[in-house]
């Protein structure tokens, strides 16, 4: 794939790749050297920061109001619900994963009744027989 040959001959054939991936894995390493400052970082600092950052993102993604209101009421609603001890992270999972699990579980209805249809079709017909016949 790409015009890259595996196997033993790949340092030999592909440098640029090679120092490609040392050289990645060296910013990597100095960027995970960074990160781990962040740790040091006290809460009463990073928690303001990090709010600031995501209403700023979130209006740069949408280009108008209404992303930086919806991140200021679930923060809220995220906020009264771990005061309340109600868990959060099925939460979040249930608002991302949600309209998918929806429109999959229609989809295994229909697939369901599809594949009953014949069935209910003859219970309906004998039925309308029974019926008629008495």
């Amino acid at each position: 794939m790409h015009n890259v040959t595996e196997g033993p001959q790949f340092i030999t054939q592909n440098m640029d790749v090679v120092y490609t991936i040392v050289f990645g894995n060296i910013a990597q390493a100095v960027l995970l050297i960074g990160a781990g400052n962040i740790v040091r970082v006290p809460l009463s600092i990073m928690i303001p920061s990090v709010i600031v950052l995501a209403a700023l993102g979130s209006c740069a993604v949408s280009g108008d109001q209404s992303a930086p209101i919806t991140l200021f009421v679930f923060a809220v609603l995220g906020r009264v619900m771990k005061r309340y001890q109600y868990p959060v992270a099925p939460t979040v999972v249930g608002l991302l994963l949600g309209r998918m699990v929806e429109s999959e579980l229609i989809r295994s209805w229909l697939l369901i009744l599809s594949l009953l249809q014949p069935a209910l079709m003859r219970a309906v017909r004998r039925r309308r027989a029974a019926g008629a016949a008495a």
